[in-house]
């Protein structure tokens, strides 16, 4: 049956996101160890960052295999999870536009489930795809919608997704100022679930 099958799906987490933060952080180190002149290290950290790269690429390809099934089950819920996981890993990967293309798809899905934890994690993805493309006034707007949506629900952040969320949080801040941003974190936070929702796929 379809459900017998959709409990077979593989774990659309299985590879952690925390070789994307060891990526960023080897991408940091390797700068420091090549400009000291430490060729030997560095060609050490180049090997250890293309394993990672090549995780990566594996952990993408999992959420498409996963996306593939969920659609052929008609399975809506998997669809939008395996679509917001790649939304993730694109973001992690520069691909803005897919990251963009996946999180709104996952978004209009979970819209129409009635979900409300789903929402959530589009918005704050889509946050992040505003901060990296020069609308720190949006990011911070959808951060504030995201955080009173997650004390709705009670589902406060992991502390890896924490970090990674308030980096954004301090990339808007540092580019509006405390004042600007504040103002449009509460705009946000005003926000309604069906209104943050429509503002986010603006």
């Amino acid at each position: 049956s379809p459900s017998a099958r959709g409990r077979r799906l593989p774990r659309l987490d299985l590879v952690g996101r925390a070789r994307f933060e060891a990526a960023d952080a080897l991408v940091v180190e390797l700068d420091e160890v090549t400009a000291r002149g430490n060729d030997f290290r560095a060609g050490r950290q180049v090997r250890a960052l293309d394993v990672l790269h090549q995780l990566a690429r594996r952990r993408f390809r999992l959420f498409e295999q996963n996306l593939a099934i969920s659609r052929g089950l008609g399975d809506r819920a998997g669809t939008a999870l395996a679509l917001a996981k790649l939304g993730r890993a694109a973001y992690e990967q520069h691909d803005r536009e897919r990251s963009n293309e996946h999180y709104r798809q996952a978004l209009r899905l979970y819209r129409e489930a009635g979900n409300r934890w789903g929402p959530v994690v589009c918005i704050e993805g889509l946050a992040a795809l505003a901060m990296s493309t020069g609308r720190p006034k949006r990011s911070a707007s959808l951060v504030g919608a995201a955080d009173v949506l997650r004390e709705a629900i009670r589902e406060p952040l992991p502390p890896p997704e924490r970090a990674w969320l308030d980096r954004v949080v301090t990339a808007a801040r540092g580019l509006l100022g405390d004042e600007a941003f504040a103002t449009a974190w509460a705009e946000g936070r005003a926000m309604t679930l069906e209104q943050a929702v429509s503002y986010a796929l603006e």
